[in-house]
């Protein structure tokens, strides 16, 4: 029965999770979007964790993950077997590799394990000196992440071309058939645009190899790699919910070959609770059901110690301790990278480092493709944090999105009259490069599309002499440093194609006092 309602519980969770992902905004232009899009975040008791000791504030949700933690101390590690849609995942995979190996094979505990108990530590530590870099690892954010940046986009590349290779074949039905289908798709699970992310092939790339493992060994991730599964684990060791296994074991080792935290089951008192995912797979491939669950006080006599060492975590703290000053070492020089426009609403850098978990949900809000993840326009620390690139999208002026889909608070979520006055940027024409200075040319596009009510790029008449001494009238860009908020709109449409002759620079941004567009002013 337990074995039965786990696999409902995984479908269910697994179908909720995907739901929350497209379930993007119903009507863009508005504040409304559904905040299950966050629910497993909050619930996430490392991202809690991490960001409380980086940030040094307590988050809204934190209760919601300390609930997560009070069940695990009671009941073990319930949530990796029964709720993590990652989890899932790597569990389908290690069934496939199981279901198509040529015989059974034992599965043990091995000491490789133990690396997520000190990724773990290095993560806190690092923490604690305002560096968060757990969102790498945190399932929840590499999964979204990898789908979001990596996977949908490849399906809507993909479906685009069937939709291509449909309408090529010439049958109208088949075509009106297929473009229905696929608008439907699209309007309501992908994109409102196909994205192009510059990272796309690397993060699908690093998505599948992870998936892959799992034909190496099952639920790899969840066993050696998870930094969650380590806090769980953690907590889990003091759980009064324990494996028994009674006289009637004849040794089969039928349980250790189905078990997916290769937690030792098959050992009467060699158990590794902290491994233990719960999945009671276990007590239902016993012949003689010898294994059974019980509630009783953990025993350090029965219970076999975590297999980490003090100098193992002793090294892994250092590890976090070194690597916080190298990460930051970006905010040692007095520049800030011009390509850092971040997201309308971002908290000055530091503060947003602290606390955005480089999940890339507002990447899959973002209704116009601008929100990039970073390499290192913010340096080491800012890997995969979002950024915004006026040659990909822009900011829309009627849209909020990325506020409101941000679990941690990285990004607030700003009412849209005051989002529509935060300035994120400023932008600069490039007289080389422009067609009305450069080439006399006549041009207005980026006037056209400045979004603020009282044009931040205004067009300056003046008379100018072209080849043959013919003087002609034009009228130039000019920009209004005080008006412009840089949404990159200008960027976006300027018709000089492989490098536009106006961009945006994170330059005056509201956010800094430091970054400024004269030094010191």
């Amino acid at each position: 029965m337990m074995t039965w309602l786990r696999r409902i519980s995984q479908i269910v969770f697994f179908v909720l999770f995907f739901k929350c992902l497209f379930m993007t905004h119903e009507k863009l232009g508005t504040d409304l979007i559904n905040p299950s899009v966050k629910m497993f975040f909050d619930i996430d008791p490392l991202i809690a964790l991490s960001t409380v000791i980086s940030s040094h504030k307590l988050l809204a949700t934190s209760a919601c993950a300390a609930v997560i933690l009070v069940v695990t101390a009671l009941f073990g590690r319930i949530f990796c077997g029964f709720v993590c849609p990652f989890g899932t995942i790597n569990h389908f995979f290690g069934w496939l590799k199981r279901r198509t190996a040529a015989k059974p094979v034992l599965d043990a505990y091995e000491p490789s394990q133990r690396v997520k108990y000190l990724l773990l530590a290095a993560f806190l530590v690092c923490a604690a000196f305002g560096v968060t870099q757990i969102g790498l690892l945190d399932p929840f954010s590499f999964l979204v992440r990898s789908l979001t940046v990596g996977i949908l986009p490849l399906v809507q590349f993909a479906l685009t071309g069937a939709l291509w290779l449909i309408d090529r074949a010439g049958n109208d039905r088949a075509s009106d058939i297929a473009g229905a289908a696929y608008d439907y798709v699209k309007n309501n699970y992908l994109y409102f645009r196909t994205p192009h992310f510059a990272q796309q092939p690397a993060l699908a790339a690093l998505f599948v190899a992870v998936i892959a493992m799992n034909f190496y060994r099952p639920r790899w991730w969840c066993r050696t790699v998870c930094p969650l599964g380590a806090l769980l684990g953690t907590v889990a060791r003091f759980s009064p919910v324990r494996l028994k296994v009674n006289d009637k074991c004849t040794h089969c080792m039928d349980c250790a070959r189905r078990c997916e935290g290769a937690c030792n089951p098959h050992k009467k008192d060699g158990w590794i609770s902290n491994e233990c995912l719960m999945c009671y797979n276990c007590v239902d491939t016993c012949p003689e059901k010898a294994v059974s669950f019980g509630m009783t006080l953990p025993s350090r006599k029965v219970q076999p110690p975590m297999d980490v060492g003090r100098r193992r975590v002793l090294a892994a703290g250092v590890t976090g301790l070194l690597a916080a000053p190298i990460l930051r070492q970006e905010f040692f020089g007095k520049r800030v990278d011009p390509r850092l426009v971040r997201p309308p609403g971002s908290l000055p850098e530091q503060m947003f480092l602290e606390k955005c978990v480089k999940c890339g949900n507002c990447m899959r809000v973002c209704p116009t493709g601008f929100l990039q993840p970073a390499l290192l326009e913010g340096g080491f620390e800012g890997f995969w944090t979002p950024i915004g690139v006026g040659k990909k999208g822009y900011c829309d002026y009627e849209c909020t999105l990325c506020g409101q889909a941000c679990p941690t608070g990285a990004i607030e979520h700003l009412p849209l009259p005051r989002k529509q006055k935060v300035k994120i940027g400023t932008a600069c024409v490039d007289r080389s490069r422009c067609l009305t200075y450069a080439y006399g040319t006549p041009c207005a596009v980026c006037e056209e599309h400045c979004p603020t009510p009282q044009k931040a790029i205004w067009l300056e008449t003046v008379e100018t002499t072209v080849r043959g001494g013919q003087k002609i009238r034009i009228e130039r860009p000019v920009v209004d440093p005080t008006l412009c908020i840089g949404c990159s709109n200008c960027e976006n449409v300027c018709p000089v194609l492989d490098k536009p002759a106006i961009n945006v620079t994170a330059i005056g941004e509201s956010r800094s006092r430091e970054n400024r567009l004269i030094l010191g002013y």
